[in-house]
């Protein structure tokens, strides 16, 4: 059994995140009259029942929010910040200069409440975005943010407690937006892979993996057969099983947004088709049996399903 939600703030609305709090979740997510438009802004909103409680506008030239919990029974949030320190010679350039920014917020009293002022953690010149979610370690405690690198297009892992981040590693070529797991004693990832000049070999058209050797240093990532055509996509476990929300499809439309299992070679098992039509950018939270999936749709605003049962 599935239900949705649509959510929006203004004309364009993309890169939504999603996190369990409380009885409800937050969902951030970007929105403007364009992308990359000085009027974009990341907008925080708290939905129980399929009702918004409250949203909240963090500011002019925000984007990439990326949500997860803290231990202080608050939600962090990171974000990006436009600073248009390189050149800019299309809009779309301005994600190439951006400073990144954790912090906290909760809810009570039917509002949402600003509880930390904003810790910056990159500067413009690093060129650093953030999309997919965090994960804690089972072997040091620390929390490891999945970044990349937009100039030169290349994964880089953040790591630290709370407000304090700082660079771990980078790796990869032409792959970006990395999703990372912890599994078999070690950190595992899936990217999206990035090019420009149209080429439809596998390793352009299916998702690029890499995971760490006995040492913690990441492999060179190799092509998968998991389809994903320049495309954001999110692995996380549930219960006792890893799942994966992928466009699967070859085509370079967002299409086919797929919720899988995801087996130990790699290989998925399809368990539901989240939007046939467009849908990209998915993020999720479970809540209890339930796993609740937002993603961008075919009209640019943010749509929330959430699944009773897998």
């Amino acid at each position: 059994m599935t239900s949705e939600i649509v959510v929006s703030s203004g004309a364009f609305n993309h890169c939504s995140s999603i996190c369990q709090h409380g009885t409800g979740y937050f969902l951030a997510y970007y929105s403007g009259s364009n992308e990359c438009s000085d009027d974009q802004s990341v907008y925080l909103t708290y939905i129980k029942d399929h009702n918004r409680l409250d949203t909240i506008k963090i500011g002019d030239g925000t984007g990439n929010p990326v949500l997860w919990e803290s231990e202080h029974n608050t939600v962090i949030m990171l974000y990006s910040k436009f600073e248009d320190s390189g050149p800019i010679t299309r809009l779309s350039d301005r994600w190439k200069y951006c400073s990144l920014w954790v912090q906290t917020f909760s809810f009570a009293n039917e509002k949402i409440y600003w509880t930390s002022i904003p810790y910056k953690i990159s500067n413009g010149n690093d060129n650093l975005l953030g999309r997919c979610k965090p994960i804690k370690s089972s072997k040091d405690g620390l929390t490891y943010l999945p970044l990349y690198n937009e100039l030169s297009r290349h994964n880089v892992i953040y790591a630290g407690k709370f407000y304090d981040y700082s660079m771990k590693c980078s790796f990869g070529y032409d792959m970006i937006q990395p999703t990372i797991w912890e599994q078999f004693g070690g950190m595992h990832s899936l990217s999206r892979n990035f090019t420009g000049d149209g080429r439809q070999q596998p390793s352009y058209v299916t998702s690029r993996y890499s995971h760490t050797d006995q040492n913690g240093i990441w492999t060179t990532p190799i092509p998968t057969t998991i389809n994903n055509n320049n495309s954001s996509l999110q692995v996380f476990s549930h219960k006792t099983d890893y799942y994966i929300i992928y466009n699967n499809t070859v085509s370079n439309t967002r299409r086919l947004l797929t919720l899988g299992k995801l087996n130990d070679d790699l290989t998925v098992d399809t368990k539901a088709v989240i939007s046939g039509s467009y849908g990209a950018y998915p993020s999720y939270c479970t809540m209890g049996d339930k796993i609740c999936i937002s993603y961008t749709n075919e009209h640019r605003q943010i749509t929330v399903t959430t699944i009773d049962d897998i």
